[in-house]
């Protein structure tokens, strides 16, 4: 895999980011019952989806899809990768305690 400089530099002012941030906090937070709700969807997912790429009135392409989440250790995020030949994703939940949602 080739990195460019820019997205080398990109990923270091993140990751310092991140960590400066981690380093500061005191303690952890405790899950709330948002994020517990939001624990309920680990596991290993697989369904139909139905896209609908030539506008509503066209009829769906239909495709198998399977989602695997995992809850990480903190219990306050949830890591999702979405798999549906060809289409791939990957999506970090949370739930906002303050903003309750």
């Amino acid at each position: 895999m080739k990195f460019s400089r820019k997205s080398i530099l990109c990923t270091s002012i993140i990751s310092h980011g991140c960590c400066s941030r981690l380093i500061t906090q005191d303690t952890v937070p405790e899950p709330t019952a948002g994020h517990k709700i939001v624990a309920r969807e680990a596991g290993i997912w697989s369904g139909d989806m139905k896209m609908y790429l030539n506008g509503p009135d066209a009829d769906p392409i239909t495709m198998q899809v399977v989602e695997k989440n995992v809850i990480m250790d903190t219990e306050l995020w949830l890591i999702s990768d979405f798999e549906s030949d060809p289409f791939k994703g990957h999506t970090l939940f949370g739930y906002d305690a303050a903003k309750q949602k």
